[in-house]
């Protein structure tokens, strides 16, 4: 198998929802339609038979759902040995609309790449006569089902995966496509063995997106009076009127899921489906604590709610992306007065203003800077979902300021001056602006509280925290080319594309950690312009395969953190045989036992993350074998079990290995000891996530905490 992943027969039969003819809407009046797409009919189904080899490249496995507009079977790739899902029409049921239909799902699909979305990856015609298409395959359960079997989501199990849900169609925006079908039967949640919150989310179905292209004619006429797509629990004022929708719809039909996942019912449903979307275009949605009889929700999220429910689209959030960064602050623990619902877009500093900030912000900076201590030296290694752990940080708020930046007149952040002949750099920032290191600190962070000064011939590395001036594409041009090499803006909400427009100029930066930050492939080619550039930390970013493969240094590299950021085969096949990459980071990167062949080809590798890839077997464990400088490795979340600690000898470099405890086990650590000479060492952060327990990052946040307490900040 390659990066594809498998699916049982129940969730495909649910996702699989493609419309025929359009229904009209006088003909849908049953309660029950409310829960399917209207303009969506059953249809007779072109029938495989197991065996039979289709287009040349598949072998038909067995089919596994029938939808609305046609079949999907389970197939073989066997050029690539991987399985994937095949989805046909029976061409007795083909109509003009119903072909151009399935032509625009194929199309729209094809345009998307991104791990929240599902990936097609063939289209075309059997026998000239019969369309089909083939994509991922995909394994768990949907939305629907688990709120159907566990009833509803709390606050911080929903969060993560909402935030995931903004991304996928916020990328899908980004390329010009609506889904115009968002409901909890068309979100899947990928990893079921572990908790919900840490599943990973698929939107799959875009039967009836909408392309703003240069179709946008024809496409509209998908959409003609009296035929109106969608389902009507989740449809948007304007799309049950029939009029042109926009991306702001999908943002309405999010705001009905959000809605049902934290209540277990939608937000609207009438005795019909035409009632049902009257109280769309006429009734005030309801609060989610009067939906669930007085259960107390905060005050951040009931107004995040009720905007996106908005009857006006002017009114609601106008990206997903704005409502992603709105949930990952309230995840964090940002209260209303800080958080960026209202108004939105946000508006940008003016120049030469400095922006006042609420001492609610001052709060959150403060418990993000204590993460940072902690994190500077372990370099991000634990899911972005720890750093909103922060209740112990919350009394040392230090003053903050952001400075003012004047495009026309930029004095250089940094200057030189001798003192006692020493020759010495000084850094004029601000205080709150995050931290430096350097061998006078002996490579310990040092928060900033304002200039401070490094021997001129020192190395320095920033951590910055400051939310404001990095959204400032001409902040990084106030450095001097040589007066940092390493650079950490990992975490910060406020890093985008835009930060990196004047990084180029740093041609002395070496190291550059930006995980979980909402940067896209765009940033690849400021990274061309940094021949220096040898270690990039990107996990959990926007970044793809498909525009990291275009980085032209990335043969030169040394460490790479590229986990969380979907497949990355392509990558992998590019980086083969690299003998100076030293560092692999691979978490979560739908990696198989196959493509595990490729890093055994990197000989030079002595540390490698490849957690969180439940494909992954003592099989693929096995291809590593080759590798003579591989020391540390981290497996937890892969099904490499104990039984391989005999084999492990073949391994002489290898000193320790990361894992979680309810796999293996005390005696397995004696084994690994003592048959191999291997170092068990419990995953506590990773596994504390996902178990719910405290992390280690709690406990330093602890430590410092009684630090500060100890030696508080004066005018404090």
């Amino acid at each position: 198998m390659n990066e594809e992943q498998t699916t049982n027969k129940e969730s495909l039969v649910e996702i699989d929802s493609v419309e025929t003819d359009p229904v009209r809407i006088d003909q849908v009046d049953s309660v029950n339609d409310t829960e399917r797409t209207v303009g969506m009919a059953p249809s007779r189904a072109l029938e495989l038979k197991p065996g039979q080899v289709i287009a040349g490249r598949y072998t038909v496995m067995e089919e596994i759902g029938r939808g609305g507009m046609g079949v999907v079977y389970k197939v073989n790739q066997f050029a690539l040995s991987r399985q994937l899902a095949l989805k046909t029409i029976d061409a007795t049921d083909i109509t003009d609309s119903t072909w151009r239909r399935f032509q625009q799902e194929a199309k729209a699909t094809g345009l998307l790449d991104h791990p929240n979305l599902i990936s097609v990856h063939d289209f075309g015609l059997l026998e000239d006569k019969h369309p089909y298409f083939v994509m991922d395959l995909i394994e768990g359960t949907t939305l629907a089902k688990r709120i159907e079997s566990g009833g509803p989501l709390s606050v911080e199990e929903s969060l993560p995966l909402m935030i995931q849900i903004c991304f996928g169609l916020a990328h899908a925006h980004d390329v010009g496509i609506i889904h115009r079908d968002i409901k909890p039967s068309n979100i899947m949640l990928c990893k079921t063995e572990v908790a919900t919150a840490n599943s990973t989310v698929k939107i799959v179905d875009f039967g009836i997106a909408k392309l703003h292209s240069a179709e946008a004619t024809e496409t509209q006429g998908l959409t003609r009076t009296g035929e109106i797509f969608g389902s009507p629990l989740y449809m948007s004022p304007e799309q049950c009127l029939g009029l042109p929708v926009d991306h702001r719809s999908d943002i309405y039909a999010f705001g009905c899921v959000f809605f049902e996942t934290l209540t277990g019912i939608p937000p609207f449903q009438g005795n019909s489906a035409l009632a049902t979307m009257m109280k769309h275009q006429t009734e005030k949605p309801p609060t989610l604590k009067e939906v669930t009889l007085g259960k107390d929700f905060p005050e951040e999220i009931e107004k995040l709610v009720s905007r996106l429910l908005s009857k006006e689209p002017d009114k609601r959030y106008q990206s997903l992306k704005a409502v992603a960064r709105d949930l990952s602050l309230l995840q964090q623990g940002v209260s209303a007065q800080t958080f960026s619902g209202v108004p939105e877009p946000a508006e940008k500093t003016p120049i030469g203003r400095t922006v006042p900030l609420t001492g609610a912000l001052l709060v959150w900076m403060a418990s993000v800077i204590a993460v940072g201590f902690t994190c500077w030296t372990i370099r991000g290694n634990v899911d972005a979902e720890i750093f909103r752990k922060q209740e112990n940080a919350k009394e040392f708020a230090p003053p903050f300021h952001v400075p003012d930046i004047v495009p026309n007149d930029e004095p250089s952040f940094t200057s030189f001056e001798t003192i006692n002949g020493v020759r010495f750099r000084k850094f004029n920032l601000p205080r709150g602006f995050g931290y430096y290191s350097s061998l006078s600190s002996l490579g310990a962070p040092v928060r900033i509280d304002g200039p401070f000064y490094v021997p001129a011939e020192q190395e320095v590395n920033l951590k910055v925290h400051d939310l404001i001036a990095v959204t400032n594409p001409r902040f990084f041009a106030r450095f001097k080319s040589d007066d940092f090499q390493m650079l950490d803006i990992s975490n910060n909400v406020a890093v985008s594309d835009t930060t990196f427009e004047h990084l180029s100029h740093l041609k002395v930066l070496k190291y550059l950690n930006a995980d979980n930050v909402d940067i896209t492939n765009n940033v690849i080619q400021e990274f061309n312009r940094m021949p220096n550039l040898k270690a990039i930390y990107i996990d959990g970013t926007q970044i793809r395969q498909n525009g990291l493969i275009n980085y032209k240094y990335l043969r030169n590299c040394t460490e790479l953190g590229i986990g969380r950021i979907g497949s990355m085969e392509r990558v992998l096949k590019k980086l083969e045989g690299s003998t100076k990459l030293e560092v692999l980071q691979l978490e979560n990167s739908e990696l198989t036992d196959e493509q595990l062949k490729l890093v055994a080809t990197l000989p030079n590798l002595w540390h490698l993350n490849i957690e969180h890839n439940p494909k992954i077997t003592n099989a693929g464990f096995r291809y590593l074998f080759s590798m003579k400088h591989l020391r540390n490795i981290r497996i937890s979340g892969t099904n490499i079990t104990p039984e391989i600690i005999p084999e492990l000898k073949k391994m002489p470099s290898l000193k320790t290995m990361y894992v979680y405890p309810n796999v293996w086990k005390d005696k397995d650590k004696v084994r690994l000891k003592s048959e191999a000479d291997v170092n068990m060492e419990i995953d506590t952060n990773s596994y504390a996530l996902y178990s719910g327990r405290k992390t280690q990052v709690d406990l330093d946040m602890e430590d410092v905490k009684r630090m500060y307490d100890k030696n508080p900040i004066k005018g404090k």
